[in-house]
């Protein structure tokens, strides 16, 4: 097989040119990709903002609320049946 010669460039030259050229566009950041996709979408303030109220402090105070009030039901509960206390104390388990 005979390689193609061009103007004093060797073949293996040319190869690994073209090998770090598809390296280098290959590996770039995904970032770059969604730099002028962020901001457009109608939904996105309401998820925005239903993520933040998830994750932050209201949600933090409410787990605690539900622990207590879990915790009461079992104290002070009265006749519970069995699926249900069973219910209670898998919840508070976890």
């Amino acid at each position: 097989m005979k390689l193609i010669h061009i103007k004093d460039i060797s073949p293996f030259f040319c190869f690994f040119s073209i090998a770090f050229l598809f390296a280098l566009l290959f590996s770039t950041d995904n970032a770059q990709a969604a730099v002028g996709a962020g901001g457009a979408l109608p939904y996105e303030t309401w998820l925005v903002n239903l993520r933040n109220s998830v994750t932050g402090p209201v949600a933090f105070t409410l787990s605690i609320v539900g622990i207590v009030v879990a915790g009461g039901i079992l104290i002070f509960g009265g006749e519970l049946n069995a699926f249900f206390r069973t219910l209670i104390f898998r919840v508070l388990g976890s």
